[in-house]
């Protein structure tokens, strides 16, 4: 194994071990369309939409309503 190899292994479990304990925003870029507000929270998928007023309903605000 060559020194760029053990850098580059020492690198990446670094950048791992730094990234392990952050949260991702689930809500950056918003997944919710029409204008429904973003969420986030701890269960999976990780956000929830808030549809109201925006005349769309569903779990991205991605259905209309009849």
């Amino acid at each position: 194994m060559t020194l760029v190899a053990v850098l580059n292994i020492d690198f990446i479990h670094l950048y791992l071990c730094y990234t392990a304990g952050k949260r991702s925003d689930s809500c950056h870029p918003s997944p919710c369309q029409h204008g429904g507000s973003c969420i986030q929270i701890s269960q999976p998928p990780g956000f929830r939409c808030r549809c109201e007023g925006t005349g769309y309903f569903g779990a991205r605000c991605n259905r209309g309503m009849k």
